[in-house]
């Protein structure tokens, strides 16, 4: 009896092992929220909460992938044959487009945004250790340095064209940059809290609650109508 026992006990923990490695099948890529996209060595990566990453070659058809974090991202650009993503806490990761690694930022700010230009990726945030927004740069991804935002405040979003860094974040705030480390506040003559900067056609667009502000150089702004009343997360 007793070794019948050990037998019946041994066929169902043999059958329990079997279930202890879970895969995702539907939803895919992930049932979190994705905050950030970009596009680079024809692959699509998108980020989000819980380190969700996913990754498309043709963007219909998405596959998650492994980012080593449960940390929320909320930002990624291309540059140099890899992604950055950026996140809560100061978290940065690198990745080639598959394996994806932490890096030291030497920062425990809230990261929202990041870009590339000018040969250097620019990370930016909330609050620094003496109360001004948060600049990050690197040319690799991986060595960060501090930049001087000298505002205070909190950044959610960055874009470069032209030789030019803009940054915009909450209250109205807006900053401009030509070498990635001096930084100077512009007016952009609102007080909305922007979440998401572009550039094409000549302007950069910015928009924030259910506003939409135009700029032919980061510096002097104009208000748009929008033409709704509902809240705008990324342009």
């Amino acid at each position: 009896m007793a070794a019948g026992l050990a037998m019946l006990c041994f066929s169902f923990g043999a059958a329990a092992d079997e279930l202890d490695q879970w895969h995702r099948r539907n939803p895919l890529p992930t049932a979190g929220r994705l905050y950030g996209v970009a596009y680079g060595n024809n692959s699509f990566v998108a980020v989000g909460l819980g380190g969700a990453v996913a990754g498309s070659t043709d963007g219909t058809n998405w596959v998650s992938q492994n980012s080593g974090t449960s940390g929320n991202l909320y930002g990624v650009a291309y540059g140099k044959g890899n992604f950055v993503a950026v996140g809560a806490d100061g978290l940065i990761l690198s990745s080639d487009g598959t394996n994806w690694n932490t890096v030291n930022s030497s920062s425990d700010a809230l990261l929202n945004g990041i870009a590339f230009g000018a040969d250097t990726f620019v990370a930016v945030g909330g609050s620094d250790a003496v109360g001004n927004a948060t600049v990050l740069t690197s040319n690799d991804g991986v060595v960060w340095t501090p930049a001087q935002s000298g505002t205070p405040g909190l950044l959610t979003a960055v874009t470069h064209t032209n030789g030019t860094f803009v940054a915009v974040g909450e209250g109205g705030l807006v900053l401009t940059s030509t070498d990635a480390f001096t930084w100077v506040a512009a007016n952009s003559g609102t007080a909305i809290d922007f979440s998401g900067i572009t550039h094409g056609a000549g302007n950069f667009v910015a928009v924030g609650g259910t506003g939409i502000l135009t700029s032919p150089d980061g510096v002097s702004w104009s208000i748009q109508n929008s033409g709704t009343t509902h809240e705008l997360y990324a342009v």
